[in-house]
């Protein structure tokens, strides 16, 4: 996964001021995985089994989609707006996941771009976009640097600050340095560049998403099982978690039944080995745990995807 560079920098600095206003408002909890999508793949009794990706002999967790798919402060600060914000689009999940299962989402405009959201919703939900965070701060901030300078606002705003207009390159690069790059920085470390982050990237999948069709793909045998880091992108060698514009294949499931891939708009079937292959890939980029429905059978199929046969 990788970050999109910055648009228009001072509406974005402007949006960081906001959100610290909002830094101590937070949700500990955090579902990476939409409750009500975990919901369509438990059983008549309302549990899932969760399969451990990191261990082999760990036993199944049988519990329900409240108590599964969440990190602890995923988000650090400013969480509260963050949910508020998916919630917009996970109040619509049980309507749309039913259109899906029963293919009516196609001659619904409105229902398919909601779809789409729910996919760029869990495409930046993900332990990814953490480390592409990390990784991905110093060459942010030195392009912001270059882009601000160029910024008639930015000259005002130094002129009102020291009374003078900057004299050179070297008076802008102290003032970002000495003013917006410390307050930046610290931003970073207690976790509010993140929460700016991820609202970004989800505006801009969101954009990305919008004129693309979808497929909806049914098995004709077997079911689909999902993973913690559902939205899988497919590079043109097979490789996994290639940026949006590099995949050659998007696609995430949504119930046992449905699965949504970015295609020519079209249903249909796919036979087991399809289904097979799809669950795989859900399984190889799973972070923590492969969710699967009771009775499924598919506990021994994520062993061994993961870690290989078992040895007698």
């Amino acid at each position: 996964m990788t970050l999109p560079p910055l648009r228009d920098v001072p509406r974005e600095v402007a949006r960081l001021a906001a959100l610290r206003v909002q830094a101590g408002d937070n949700v500990r909890e955090q579902h990476v995985v939409s409750r009500s999508l975990l919901q369509k793949f438990a059983d008549g009794h309302r549990q899932l089994h969760a399969m451990s990706v990191s261990d082999r002999t760990a036993k199944v967790i049988r519990r329900g989609p409240r108590g599964l798919g969440k990190i602890p402060n995923f988000v650090p600060q400013a969480s509260l707006s963050a949910e508020q914000l998916w919630g917009e689009t996970e109040r619509q999940i049980p309507a749309l996941l039913h259109q899906c299962d029963t293919d009516a989402i196609l001659g619904d405009p409105e229902a398919t771009a909601a779809i789409r959201d729910l996919i760029a919703l869990h495409y930046v939900r993900n332990r990814s976009l953490r480390r592409a965070h990390q990784h991905a701060y110093g060459s942010s901030r030195e392009a912001a640097k270059r882009a601000l300078q160029g910024q008639p606002e930015y000259v005002e705003d130094f002129q009102r600050r020291f009374g003078r207009p900057p004299r050179g390159n070297e008076d802008l690069e102290f003032f970002f340095e000495m003013v917006l790059a410390r307050s930046w920085d610290t931003d970073f470390r207690d976790g509010l560049l993140l929460r700016f982050s991820v609202e970004r990237l989800f505006m801009v999948c969101r954009e990305w998403m919008s004129e693309r069709p979808i497929q909806i793909v049914h098995p004709k045998s077997g079911e689909f099982l999902i993973g913690d880091a559902p939205v899988i992108t497919l590079g043109a060698q097979g490789q996994i978690g290639v940026a949006l514009g590099d995949a050659e294949q998007i696609f995430m499931p949504l119930t046992p039944r449905s699965l949504l891939a970015f295609g020519p708009s079209a249903v249909g079937q796919v036979p087991e080995a399809s289904v097979n292959q799809l669950n795989a890939f859900q399984v190889r980029a799973a972070h923590e745990f492969v969710f699967v429905r009771p009775g499924s059978g598919l506990e021994q199929f994520v062993r061994d995807t993961r870690f290989g046969p078992a040895i007698a």
